[in-house]
């Protein structure tokens, strides 16, 4: 299902809610993700979202949860780690 925000900017909801996430608990110094780098994977039946940019690498996943929540990893699986 594409959406207006989708085709304007590249990205899905799952990684526009992701990137919301992460700057809400940022911390003033943090690396700001690139959306670029925002990518949604399928793995084991999960969907993952993973935020980065060129100079850090990867600076969040998140897992979408039964109910649609985004749910942030403190394990990376290793298939989604760059």
């Amino acid at each position: 299902m594409s959406s207006v925000i989708e085709w304007a900017v590249g990205m899905n909801e799952y990684e526009h809610r992701a990137m919301a996430a992460y700057y809400k608990t940022a911390q003033p110094g943090d690396p700001s993700p690139d959306p670029e780098h925002a990518n949604t994977h399928e793995l084991g039946g999960h969907i993952y979202v993973t935020l980065g940019n060129r100079e850090s690498g990867l600076l969040a996943c998140y897992r979408v949860r039964n109910d649609l929540k985004l749910k942030k990893l403190k394990r990376v699986p290793r298939e989604l780690k760059y």
